[in-house]
């Protein structure tokens, strides 16, 4: 098990971006180093819920009355607390099998990917994209404990604004610990005296699975926390593939 703890001790400015690599212009949650601070915070908005509208309601960081750029706050601890594995193996007469887990504890994921899924802005088309069906879950008159905002086209907020609820902000932050099945193996040696008039020394039959399951955190709409593990932010990300193999080993 590894104890994961970073900070930023020194920097040509107090403050500055180490990456804007991410679709979506400004309207993505920005890395930020900071003197002091862990490595790998993100700045958005702190979403505070919905308003009676279905609308998301930020905090307004510089009390000034309205919500702009200044009201973004540093949002830190996305790295894991904990990172770790186990393996674990037994054996009956000719039977074995063998189990490789890992987990991570602590961690933040960004969903960029859900932040523009639920956008309601055309495409270039003129029409909406396809949507997943998770997207179902949000705000109505008769499903008010969503957490997601209402469905709305045009201006809409407390300012008027076409894309108010889709601010990059904590509404999208999620709890990324896993813990994963990465590969479990069970095999058979053959008994010598079914071998023997064969002139083989050994002969094992197995069947063997990689990436089989993953429990994670039921909110966060991505298939494998661990693709967006260095970054803090999932944003099409490939999962990792899941396979299942049979073969045989044979000695002479």
């Amino acid at each position: 098990m590894n104890i994961n703890r970073s900070k930023v001790l020194d920097l040509p400015v107090d403050e500055q971006t180490f990456s804007a690599g991410y679709y979506g212009g400004g309207n993505t949650p920005r890395p930020r180093l900071k003197i002091g601070q862990p490595f790998g915070a993100l700045q958005m908005y702190k979403a505070l819920g919905l308003d009676e509208h279905g609308d998301v309601v930020y905090w307004d960081a510089s009390g000034n009355g309205s919500i702009g750029a200044e009201d973004k706050v540093l949002v830190n601890n996305l790295q894991p607390k904990f990172t770790g594995g186990l393996n674990l193996g037994v054996s009956w007469k000719g039977l074995s099998l063998f189990g490789q887990l890992s987990f991570t504890y602590g961690g933040k994921v960004y969903n960029c990917d859900e932040q523009f899924t639920r956008t309601t802005e055309l495409a270039y088309t003129g029409v909406m994209k396809n949507k997943p069906d998770y997207i179902l879950d949000r705000w109505t008159t008769e499903n008010k404990s969503s957490r997601y905002p209402r469905f709305v086209i045009g201006a809409h907020g407390p300012q008027g604004e076409t894309g108010w609820n889709d601010k990059p902000s904590t509404l999208y932050l999620f709890d990324a610990s896993f813990l994963k099945l990465n590969k479990l193996t069970l095999s058979y040696r053959l008994p010598a005296a079914w071998i023997s008039a064969l002139n083989m020394t050994q002969c094992s039959l197995y069947i063997s699975g990689e990436n089989l399951f993953t429990v994670k955190n039921k909110d966060l709409n991505i298939p494998d926390p661990e693709a967006a593990l260095n970054s803090g932010i999932a944003q099409k990300s490939t999962p990792s593939p899941r396979s299942l193999m049979f073969g045989f080993d044979l000695t002479f």
